[in-house]
């Protein structure tokens, strides 16, 4: 089993279309802190200049223009963090989790099955396409976060400039954002990693059923898509306050308020592809 999950890692972190989509997904990251830093500069020269005119020696706002505001997973000025959030479950899929479909295709797994056990296999390939798929949309955004602390002060977050954070009382873990900015932002991180795995999962057990390969990559992000609908025009947020996970990962899910339906979510997305993988694999006659 070592030498299975062992194979796979190397096979998924140095395939060319993992290579691909961390570039695209960085360029894209990088873009957006271009962006956030050259338009902070610009609105502090702003200010500046209202303050020589009216006699104020400092900025009052100095808290607006900080760190912890102007990363992207708390970016809501640019459409390039929208478009990074809207393409995650693409970028999570391209990077490892058409390996399954491609291996049942060419009829590579009937040489590992030979060798081993089936279900070791399924299951490598799934821990596999889940770490690639979390890593390659989170790496992105830890690069995002650094580059714009190389320019934006990491200011501690000040309650009473919450309007330009967008983290009220309410929001999931309002308290250790404003006492823990950096511990805040590695929990966003982490639900980036969990959710971009997710993406890879349900590509990885498309695979049991979708014919072709570009199903396989479009249906996680068509699914993404469907649940941004539905959250807004469909599901009454009473019932299920946070459903889409475009919203929740990108910079509205500064608002989150419910943390137990983000985890529900990504929870079941888990179990079910997990079960589905490990249940196909037993049944499935590949020989």
């Amino acid at each position: 089993m070592y030498n299975l999950i062992r194979i796979e890692f190397k096979k998924a972190f140095t395939n060319k279309l993992f290579t691909i989509a961390l570039i695209i997904g960085t360029v894209i990251a990088v873009l957006c802190a271009i962006y956030n830093i050259q338009a902070m500069e610009l609105e502090k020269q702003y200010y500046q200049r209202a303050l020589e005119i009216s006699g104020k020696g400092q900025n009052p706002n100095l808290q607006a223009f900080g760190l912890y505001n102007h990363w992207i997973c708390q970016d809501f000025s640019s459409m390039l963090s929208a478009l990074y959030f809207m393409l995650f479950p693409i970028l999570s899929a391209v990077a490892y989790g058409w390996s399954f479909f491609a291996e049942r295709k060419s009829g590579y797994i009937k040489n590992v099955i030979t060798r081993g056990k089936k279900l070791e296999y399924y299951l490598a390939k799934y821990i596999a396409a889940f770490a690639a798929g979390g890593t390659v949309v989170t790496i992105p955004v830890v690069i995002n976060f650094i580059v714009v602390a190389c320019f934006l002060p990491a200011l501690k977050p000040y309650i009473f400039f919450d309007i330009y954070y967008g983290v009220n009382s309410p929001s999931m873990f309002s308290e250790l954002f404003y006492e823990q900015p950096l511990l805040y932002s590695f929990i966003r991180m982490l639900l980036v990693f969990l959710y971009g795995g997710g993406a890879a999962a349900i590509s990885f057990a498309l695979a049991f059923a979708v014919p072709n390969r570009i199903g396989v990559l479009l249906l996680p992000f068509l699914m993404c898509l469907g649940l941004q609908y539905a959250r807004a025009n469909i599901v009454p947020q009473s019932f299920m306050p946070e459903l889409s996970p475009i919203y929740i990962i990108g910079s509205h899910g500064v608002h989150i308020r419910v943390l137990w339906t983000v985890l529900l979510e990504a929870a079941i997305a888990i179990a079910v592809t997990l079960a589905l993988c490990l249940y196909k694999g037993a049944k499935e006659d590949v020989m």
